[in-house]
């Protein structure tokens, strides 16, 4: 089956501010290259394997999941219909983030529901 992945503008935001923050400690082109490699690790990953993170614990549907890649976790949305799967990502922060506030944060949890 044909799995397609999209990125959500919040959570290209996210890629940036992630860069932004990995780039106080490196250099900005290592900072961009590390979260690219993430970013394409994460894909590779979920291409293959739509379903191999778990259910969200911060939203109750079934078709949100989350994985982690590194030290980042990725929050993806899963759609499927007979010609395809798609992953949206949703959001993106360091585990060290308190990940349920930044939904918070974001109203994402009622934009969704």
């Amino acid at each position: 089956m044909n799995v397609q992945v999209n990125v959500a503008p919040l959570a290209e935001n996210d890629f940036r501010v992630a860069i932004d923050w990995r780039s106080r400690t490196t250099s900005a082109t290592e900072a961009k290259s590390h979260i690219k490699t993430v970013l394409s690790d994460f894909r590779n990953q979920i291409t293959l394997f739509p379903e191999s993170g778990r259910p969200s614990r911060f939203l109750p549907d079934s078709d949100f999941r989350e994985a982690v890649k590194g030290d980042y976790l990725f929050l993806y949305e899963i759609s499927t219909n007979d010609i395809a799967t798609t992953i949206t990502i949703l959001a993106f922060s360091h585990q060290r983030m308190d990940f349920k506030t930044l939904l918070h944060q974001r109203n994402l949890q009622s934009q969704l529901f």
